[in-house]
């Protein structure tokens, strides 16, 4: 009987003999700790070979040998069968819910959005037409939004069925309607649409270029494609690498582009770059990045000291300041139809017409 112990013997054992471990969250939402199999989705390109670029024991980040465009790995989905079945489950969960729930309503629109941010610097992009489409589209602010201004007719499209059950609660009404499938598969007429948004959507596909082709065929002739992506080339990324999990969001983001992967993409499917540019973040208070320094952080405090200190807009090319430059989000703005229509992209992704627009907060 010395050999055997109660429960509670061997429970207080247990704890007296294991040592206590602080965890540490890297990432807001947890991903599964068994590494798993190499995905067999390859870049979207069709051409390169995936290289390691870095590898954590959450995720991983790979790089394609010929477009430079950068992929989760192993990616959360693998098609968009499997996409609709993720975000419809992942906007259910309690906490999206209850802040839909218990958040105060706008009494009108708040026009926050990004879209807005550069339509100011743009006008003519806002000028209302006759259809538009914003793909990614939520809960339907921005759709909402859009009809307010005077457009004839605006159409969303989210593969969460549970974010597009509330917009449809929501944001109904004449001239405004919402579809929870992917874009290809709505059945969208050829040539029918002004105007595509996409603001954080390019990078949760599994297939860009279907999805892109299939935008492109349905705008008119001379239609305008408005697409936000993260920006690989940022401060942020060169500075936190696999601590920029903001942006890498591994639990739910696909592939993630440099400048040059982007005007590959556009162009391969049709379209012609009319404008680039970029977002970023608005300097922090001295007083955040004292707070941070104190408590240790000290790569985001160097982070914001860049922001506040220095923009990347007219620093010498090869300053510390330069190399660390803060745009977080690329801006591009393309057409559809004959390169004469518009200026067409650099090898670098630069168009002849750019702009650089600042948010308050990081896309």
């Amino acid at each position: 009987q010395s050999g055997l112990r109660t429960s509670t013997e061997r429970a207080r054992l247990s704890r007296n003999s294991s040592p206590r471990l602080r965890s540490r969250t890297i990432l807001s939402f947890p991903l599964p700790t068994k590494r798993a199999l190499p995905s067999p989705l390859g870049c979207w390109c069709g051409n390169g070979e995936l290289r390691t670029y870095f590898r954590t024991k959450r995720f991983g980040l790979v790089r394609c040998s010929e477009c430079g465009c950068f992929r989760i790995d192993p990616p959360p989905i693998s098609s968009e069968e499997e996409g609709a079945h993720f975000y419809t489950d992942y906007y259910s969960k309690s906490e999206f819910v209850h802040a839909d729930e218990t958040s105060a309503q706008p009494s009108g629109p708040t026009r926050d959005s990004r879209f807005w941010r550069v339509v100011d610097r743009i006008p003519d992009l806002g000028r209302p037409r006759q259809r538009v489409a914003d793909i990614g589209c939520g809960e339907g602010g921005l759709c909402a939004e859009l009809k307010a201004t005077g457009w004839a007719s605006v159409v969303g499209f989210d593969l969460s069925r549970t974010r597009v059950s509330r917009a449809r609660k929501k944001q109904s009404g004449p001239g405004i309607e919402f579809h929870d499938r992917a874009f290809p598969d709505c059945g969208v007429p050829e040539g029918s649409l002004d105007l595509v948004i996409m603001d954080n959507v390019v990078e949760h596909l599994p297939d860009p270029p279907t999805t892109l082709r299939s935008v492109a065929r349905s705008l008119k002739l001379g239609g305008r494609l408005f697409l936000i992506p993260p920006n690989m080339r940022s401060g942020q990324f060169r500075l936190l690498g696999r601590r920029w999990t903001v942006e890498l969001s591994p639990h739910a983001h696909i592939f993630l582009f440099t400048t040059q992967a982007i005007s590959r993409l556009l162009s391969m499917c049709g379209f012609v770059v009319e404008t680039t540019g970029s977002f970023h973040l608005a300097p922090y208070p001295v007083r955040e990045m004292l707070r941070q320094l104190r408590q240790g952080d000290y790569k985001e405090a160097a982070w914001h000291a860049v922001q506040i200190w220095g923009q990347p807009e007219g620093l010498p090319q090869n300053s510390v300041l330069c190399l660390l430059q803060t745009r977080d989000g690329y801006l591009w703005i393309a057409r559809t139809g004959p390169a004469g229509m518009a200026p067409i992209a650099t090898a670098t992704g630069q168009s002849t017409s750019s702009t650089t627009t600042s948010a308050a907060s990081a896309p």
